[in-house]
């Protein structure tokens, strides 16, 4: 399980990119956003980040032997 907490400390609210890299075979068995899978080893996530913010993501990846 992966939590990635970002902070805005700009005034204007910003979208990030969270991008994790995992090898070999694996699924999402739990998110809390919605993720896009962008090819067999990337997982996406875009955080809108509010102006003097924060944003979390926290999912769960199994490896599949």
């Amino acid at each position: 399980t992966v939590e990635v907490n970002l902070r805005n400390h700009k005034e204007e609210a910003v979208t990030v990119n969270v991008l994790e890299h995992f090898y070999g075979a694996w699924d999402v068995t739990k998110e809390s956003r919605s993720s896009t899978r962008e090819d067999a080893g990337t997982l996406l996530y875009e955080l809108d980040v509010a102006g003097d913010g924060s944003s979390t993501v926290e999912f769960t990846i199994e490896r599949n032997r």
